[in-house]
């Protein structure tokens, strides 16, 4: 099984000062939340796309039956 932190990490997190630690922390979820809002932003415009599609779908699907 793998280790999610490494023991370099470990060691380096020993000698660091909390302030730096609380930092490295800090800019890491800072990092996760811009991602999850750009992925965000990707899904909703899936979303509108999809809604376009399905309306087109239905619009042929009703000539088809005319």
């Amino acid at each position: 099984m793998s280790k999610i932190i490494t023991d370099q990490q470990i060691d380096i997190a020993n000698q660091a000062e909390p302030t730096e630690i609380l930092a490295a922390v800090h800019k890491r979820l800072v990092m996760a939340e811009k991602g999850f809002g750009a992925l965000k932003g990707i899904v909703q415009d899936f979303s509108v796309e999809l809604e376009m599609i399905k309306e087109r779908l239905d619009k042929l699907e009703q000539e088809e039956s005319k």
